[in-house]
């Protein structure tokens, strides 16, 4: 985080980074609520998709604040109204053919949301965390407490979900207060809100051994527009653990890629 200070990458006015390539396709990247990071979260996947060797826009979002885009970059409230017409903006402005959204964990609800709200073809989510009654609550925390198998199998997934769940737990009930209990659950839902037949597709990545991603992904499977794609790992980073099997480049690559199709 320090280093990231140092070299400007974590500049809290920093919001928006555009990068115009003439292509046909604008991918949108937005950051998640980076919990277990010790700074603001990055501008997400910017390294990774200079190796995936894709000929895209690209447009990277970071939530400075951390509160679910719900807050603007200058403080005030109205960030999600604020964002949505950031997104459309840069849309008519690249003018490509076409757009993408894509996010990890509260990134990936972002992803899903704008995709919705702003009429793009496609949405990529890796984990999103679209009911935060998978991911917060004191019982949560407990479970993740005594969950002494997963410490021994996979340590580091069993220290990831306790402190997401300790950490969800304190930013829900900071939600609820600013925003009302049903953003502080449903944080960025228009996907689930939306009529059928008016969703574009997503893909939806999740470690099939993480107990509340599994949650998620078993209510994604009821959505006709979503593929659900498990993965075989117990952390909530699956991006992470694709990035580790030398695999997320490929998964960018094909998902953008096959946008026509």
């Amino acid at each position: 985080a320090q280093a990231m200070e140092l070299d400007g990458t974590l500049e809290r006015e920093n919001y928006v980074m555009v990068d115009d390539r003439g292509a046909d396709v604008t991918l949108f990247c937005f950051s998640g609520f980076a919990a277990l990071f010790g700074g603001l979260p990055a501008f997400e996947f910017g390294k990774i998709l200079s190796s995936a060797d894709v000929e895209c826009n690209r447009v990277f979002f970071r939530d400075i604040r951390r509160m679910a885009y719900a807050i603007r970059p200058d403080g005030e409230p109205g960030g999600v109204e604020f964002f949505e017409a950031e997104v459309k903006k840069q849309m008519e402005a690249l003018g490509a053919k076409h757009n993408i959204a894509l996010g990890a964990s509260l990134g990936g609800n972002a992803a899903m949301h704008f995709a919705v709200r702003c009429g793009m073809d496609k949405a990529i989510a890796f984990g999103p965390t679209l009911d935060a009654d998978m991911y917060s609550g004191w019982g949560n925390v407990g479970r993740c407490f005594v969950n002494v198998p997963l410490l021994f199998r996979a340590p580091g997934a069993y220290l990831e979900a306790f402190l997401l769940a300790v950490t969800g737990t304190f930013v829900r009930k900071r939600m609820a207060k600013l925003f009302g209990e049903k953003f502080a659950r449903f944080p960025l839902g228009a996907y689930a809100e939306a009529e059928e037949g008016t969703r574009p597709p997503v893909s939806a990545y999740y470690g099939e051994g993480c107990r509340s991603d599994s949650g998620i992904a078993d209510w994604l499977r009821t959505i006709p527009e979503v593929t659900v794609v498990p993965l075989p790992t117990a952390v909530h980073n699956c991006t992470g653990y694709l990035k580790e099997q030398g695999e997320l480049a490929g998964v960018l690559k094909k998902e953008i890629g096959g946008v026509d199709r």
